[in-house]
């Protein structure tokens, strides 16, 4: 796990953020936006201004980000 955390270095890249608390940080992703590193692609990705993010709030205390991303969307979602 400390080798996967060290490979994200911190961007300034804008960041949607619809809410966060202490627990949850929600956001828009823009559709061009790469989720996490990857071989080929190792920078400008949203991991990246996550870890940026955290990281200027100081909220990144050891173990405090959890390098999971979770994402998903709704479409069509009916309320009645």
């Amino acid at each position: 796990m400390e080798d996967e955390i060290n490979n994200i270095n911190p961007e300034n890249i804008k960041l949607n953020i619809v809410y966060e608390d202490n627990d949850l940080l929600i956001l828009n992703k823009e559709e061009d936006i790469v989720v996490h590193p990857t071989k080929s692609h190792q920078s400008n990705t949203l991991s990246n201004g996550i870890a940026y993010y955290f990281k200027e709030k100081k909220h990144q205390e050891e173990n405090s980000f959890c390098k999971s991303l979770r994402y998903g969307y709704n479409r069509n979602i009916n309320s009645s």
